[in-house]
């Protein structure tokens, strides 16, 4: 299967040895990495999909505005231009690789990659852990057409990147349970592979207790949406009104459209990320 290939690559990709459960990523019984003499705690992060765009962005300021560090993931073809966030003083960096000392001098650590190429995430997640970098939160938002609006290069619709982030976040909580506290996924109703990523999402949480949350906005819903059809009117009509009278005019009901509204968006979304941190 699709996500049994998906494991495989990982398991192959990553230098560490599989240990006898399978698991991908292995327990790290002591949150503490020795070098030398001297202990290093780990440093907890959030990690964010499509954040070089200005939704992203702005999600990123409400995570550091919360005190939260974070390792935001970008693509390589965006117009990389973090003014939401420097213009707030927020620090940012994209010198590689990222370890937990870098945060003691910033806020945020971009990497800037595919994510339709889970090599390139499984990375990600391997070299935190091994830097002393713990993950607690993932923020993916590269499934949903919104972000096509600000960021056209990081809208990810394809079944393949939204399932790549889902297992590689899943092997990574199996390995971490007392870590990773949450993966937020923001859907796209437009997309018609919606369906089946929500299906795996929700066995997981069922079957496993994998902590997921799968974001609605109720005006994403309607997008696209329309009204056509027959009024009650014209169906009453044919009952009561006599043979041969002219029929009344009805109003025809064009689709409803709704524009994009921007600021509402970025509200509300961090309004549901909000409820997610302080839960």
């Amino acid at each position: 299967s699709l996500i049994k290939t998906r494991i495989y690559a990982l398991k192959i990709f990553l230098s560490n040895p599989v240990d006898k459960d399978q698991k991908i990523f292995h327990h790290i019984k002591s949150k503490k990495y020795r070098y030398g003499d001297s202990v290093m705690k780990q440093q907890k992060v959030c990690l964010v999909t499509s954040s070089a765009g200005a939704v992203g962005q702005h999600i990123i300021l409400s995570l550091v505005s919360a005190g939260y560090k974070v390792l935001a993931l970008g693509e390589p073809t965006d117009n990389f231009s973090p003014d939401v966030l420097t213009k707030r003083n927020i620090k940012v960096t994209t010198a590689l690789p990222a370890t937990a000392s870098t945060f003691k001098k910033f806020d945020v650590q971009f990497y800037f990659g595919d994510i339709s190429d889970i090599s390139f995430l499984a990375s990600i997640f391997a070299t935190a852990e091994k830097n002393g970098i713990s993950i607690e939160y993932v923020f993916h938002l590269s499934a949903n057409s919104m972000i096509q609006k600000t960021s056209p290069a990081a809208y990810h619709p394809d079944f393949g990147a939204t399932a790549n982030i889902l297992e590689v976040t899943r092997a990574y909580w199996q390995a971490n349970k007392d870590t990773l506290k949450c993966f937020f996924y923001v859907p796209d109703s437009a997309d018609k592979n919606t369906t089946k990523i929500e299906t795996m999402i929700n066995r997981s949480i069922e079957k496993e207790g994998f902590p997921a949350v799968i974001y609605k906005d109720e005006a994403q819903k309607t997008i696209g949406s329309g009204y056509k059809g027959k009024t009650p009117l014209s169906s009453l009509y044919r009952i009561v009104m006599p043979i041969g009278m002219p029929k009344p005019k009805l109003e025809t009901h064009k689709p409803i459209t709704y524009e994009f509204d921007e600021k509402s968006y970025i509200r509300k979304l961090i309004y549901a990320i909000k409820k997610v941190l302080d839960n």
